[in-house]
């Protein structure tokens, strides 16, 4: 009908989870064998781990109140916080105070937080030595850095310090070298400017990614030379 206002199926209200009721199903999930859905009066209410619900039967015929549910919520969480750190971890590799910091961003408890880090360290998912190697080795291949600045990098992650120390003295690192490749691109843009005014943007560009002066300095006389060179090969 003309004038008439058309609702899609999914612009409705999504229906909330009841918060009690009688146990009418019990099933697997599609995703993962490793939890169960739980639903009442025929409608989805909470899942749980198979662990927890080993520990917390529910059947099918059982009343569950509101307190019910919670209590059976609050045995599951550490099951969910393992899951979400396990899920954080596979997109990239994080220090423990990271993953820390973005499971309190998800709610969870302090405890399960605890159960959650242990578990992640047992199986070898999360190793602040191994995360500081992989942060300077990725560093040092597509965004160079000095070796203070890297230090303040993985101090910002939560690295312990001598975790630093070791990690930086266990590099390969030639910060001649890297700043050097560094600055060359930046070096080639500023071609058009004055030697003096190319030199000192060089220079800022190399003192914001952590090098010293005296790093720095031996890269801009690299440069000129190099410059100099391709000149002389000039006919």
């Amino acid at each position: 009908m003309p004038g008439a206002t058309m609702t899609s199926s999914k612009s409705r209200t999504r229906r909330e989870p009841p918060t009690s009721g009688t146990v009418t199903r019990v099933s697997p999930q599609q995703a993962t064998a490793e939890r169960m859905n739980v639903y009442l009066d025929g409608h989805y209410a909470f899942s749980m781990s198979v662990r927890a619900m080993s520990e917390h039967p529910v059947s099918v015929g059982d009343e569950l109140s509101q307190a019910d549910i919670a209590r059976l919520r609050d045995a599951d969480e550490p099951d969910r916080a393992i899951t979400s750190a396990l899920n954080l971890l596979s997109h990239r590799g994080r220090s423990e105070r990271e993953l820390r910091q973005r499971l309190r961003q998800k709610d969870y408890s302090p405890g399960a937080i605890d159960v959650a880090i242990r578990r992640v360290v047992d199986w070898g998912y999360l190793d602040d030595a191994r995360f500081a190697e992989a942060w300077v080795e990725q560093r040092q291949t597509s965004k160079p850095r000095s070796r203070r600045a890297l230090a303040h990098e993985l101090r910002e992650k939560g690295v312990d310090r001598e975790i630093i120390a070791a990690t930086i003295e266990d590099a390969d690192i030639d910060e001649v070298a890297d700043a050097k490749r560094l600055g060359a691109d930046k070096w080639r843009k500023e071609n058009d400017l004055e030697p003096d005014r190319r030199r000192q943007r060089t220079a800022a560009y190399l003192a914001r990614r952590g090098y010293g002066w005296d790093v720095v300095r031996q890269v801009l006389d690299a440069l000129e030379r190099d410059d100099s060179d391709t000149e002389g090969c000039v006919d």
